[in-house]
Order: C-alpha cells, then structure tokens, then sequence
C-alpha cells in the first residue's frame, strides 16, 4: 500500500519521515507562508504596551520638568521627555497599521538623527565634543538617508 492511498488527503500525505520535507503543493506553502499570523494579536499588545509605557514615561517626565523639581538639568529632562514620546509613536501605531508604523519610524529616526547633528554641533560653553560623537552622528545620518533612498523604489513596483 502506498503512502498516498493509505493517508488520503491527511497533512501525512507523501510525507517521507526526513526531518525536512519541502512542500509539496501550493496550499502546504500557503500554510507554511503564514505560520507567524497566530503570534500576530500577541506582538501587536507587546507593542501596544511598551507603546504606552514609552508615552506614560514621556509624560511623567514633561510633568517633572514643569513642576520644577528637576532644578538642574531641566533641557536634559525635557530632551529625554521628547525622545520617550518621540520613540513611542511608532509602537503605539503598530498594532493598528504596519505602513503607518514603518512611516512613523521613520520619521522619529530622522528627527532623532537631527537631533543628534544638532546636539554634536551645537556650541555650547565648557562642554567640549568629540570629534567621534560628531563622526557618529553624521554616519547616523547618511546611513539613515541612504536606507530611506534604497527602500523609496520598493513601494512603485508590484509584487510578484
């Protein structure tokens, strides 16, 4: 008997016993395409959750600077506020929709990116930058510009 007659349609149909088997027909390949679909509601509540811990420390942050407990260091707090708020954009978007996800993180990058050219360059008195802070910052910044180059072609040609 073989093992097609003897399984049927059964998942077991042609399966050899080999640790790998490759697909053998079009909806065996679908299936294998989406196994990641069933963590999905799992990773959107992940990034909800961080998402929101990201915002709710952003807001505790712009509310201590305000209240004025934070005497000394009161630009630094508001710039950790800003970046918390900032980076928690994109993972609170994430659940609803992935395209406005990716496009929200791409902006923050290159707010961040800004904000680090910025930072690097700004004169400011006794505080004195490395030349390798100001190194980075800038290859932070044309590698962000080259990856959003590279990946702006993507979205006009059709899948195949």
């Amino acid at each position: 008997m073989s093992e097609t007659s003897r399984h049927g349609d059964s998942p077991l149909a042609g399966h050899t016993g080999c640790f790998y088997d490759p697909p053998m027909d079009g909806m065996r390949r679908q299936a294998d395409k989406h196994k990641g679909v069933r963590w999905r509601p799992v990773l959107n509540l992940v990034a909800l959750a961080m998402g929101t811990c990201a915002a709710g420390v952003g807001l505790l942050l712009v509310a201590l600077a305000i209240s004025g407990h934070a005497v000394q260091g009161r630009t630094g707090v508001y710039m950790a506020a800003a970046t918390a708020l900032l980076l928690s954009t994109p993972l609170l978007a994430f659940p609803f929709s992935r395209g406005v996800a990716k496009k929200a993180l791409l902006l923050v990058l290159a707010a961040l990116a800004g904000f680090a050219l910025w930072v690097s360059f700004w004169p400011q008195e006794g505080v004195i930058v490395l030349p390798r802070v100001q190194a980075a910052a800038i290859a932070f910044a044309v590698l962000l510009a080259f990856r959003i180059y590279l990946g702006r072609g993507r979205g006009s040609t059709p899948h195949r």
